[in-house]
């Protein structure tokens, strides 16, 4: 899992101007309709790709890495 988001992180960086933000985190969950709201499961997943269950704590690079591991969870739920 690690080698994976760091290559995502490597190739995201090289093509967004802006930084991820929370906001973009919950829309991605959203369309991969996976709860995120205070919900318990949610944030064990995210203490498990960064260390930290709040976005609220996370740096722009760890919401980076959960962004890219959302989207490797919703391409392997699918």
């Amino acid at each position: 899992m690690k080698l994976i988001l760091e290559n995502w992180r490597r190739h995201l960086k090289e093509f967004l101007d802006d930084p991820i933000s929370k906001e973009d985190v919950h829309d991605l969950a959203d369309k991969l309709s996976i709860p995120w709201d205070d919900d318990a499961d949610f944030m064990d997943w995210t203490a498990e790709v960064v260390g930290k269950s709040h976005l609220d704590d996370m740096t722009s690079e760890e919401l980076l890495d959960v962004y890219a591991a959302l989207e490797e969870r919703g391409k392997e739920n699918k």
